[in-house]
């Protein structure tokens, strides 16, 4: 034991952190952390303000937070507006622009 401490006792230990340290920091950070902030933060979130689309219709395949929200909007409004601002065109449920006249190939 002796050799490796003679050995290994020259090393710097520049870059680490003892365990008293390290205790030290995570305590400091997490006291300045508001509690009340954090729940309000919570809070603040809601997946239900999300519109998410249709299974098999327009973005469907995508993950949540690939969905473009703008888009999903202009769909999700009545047709007697006139398709909501939105051109011929639908998308498919990767997001893709397909014509109307198209369809699906067979």
């Amino acid at each position: 034991m002796d050799l490796a401490k003679s050995l290994f006792s020259s090393r710097d230990h520049v870059g680490y952190v003892g365990r008293e340290e390290h205790e030290r920091k995570i305590s400091a950070a997490l006291a300045d952390d508001d509690p009340e902030d954090i729940i309000d933060v919570i809070r603040g979130m809601n997946v239900a303000d999300e519109l998410l689309p249709a299974p098999g219709g327009p973005f469907s395949a995508l993950t949540p937070s690939m969905v473009p929200q703008d888009i999903m909007a202009k769909l999700a409004q009545p047709e007697s507006d006139g398709h909501g601002g939105l051109p011929d065109y639908r998308f498919d449920e990767f997001g893709f622009c397909v014509d109307e006249e198209d369809g699906p190939e067979q």
